[in-house]
């Protein structure tokens, strides 16, 4: 990806985001990481985007060993950690764990 085009758009956005006085969020992926943790900056293609953003989350599975201390099921694929990357609030808590549920909406069209 092209850092420069990159820069742009991010700049667009933030342009919108302040005129509007609202918060943007991206989500974005990772390259191939073989096993090894997720970082912000491990973010596929062009680092402009990490860089221009004011926080990051990285979500990823939980490893067995994790998910054996938190005391939950060994279901791997349910359960997954959001890590403040690129926190701006540097009290908050830098990770937590999440469950995934699925649920249906009844609504009318």
């Amino acid at each position: 990806m092209d850092n420069g085009k990159i820069d742009l758009v991010a700049k667009e956005l933030v342009r919108i985001a302040e005129e509007c006085n609202c918060a943007i969020e991206l989500v974005h992926h990772t390259r191939k990481l073989n096993g090894v943790e997720a970082t912000s900056d491990a973010s596929r293609g062009a680092s402009s985007l990490t860089a221009a953003a004011r926080s990051a989350r990285v979500l990823q599975r939980i490893s067995p060993e994790e998910l054996e201390k938190a005391g939950v099921a060994q279901d791997g694929s349910t359960y997954f950690s959001v890590k403040r990357d690129k926190p701006t609030r540097p009290r908050m808590h830098r990770f937590f764990y999440c469950l995934q549920q699925q649920f249906t909406l009844h609504h009318e069209v």
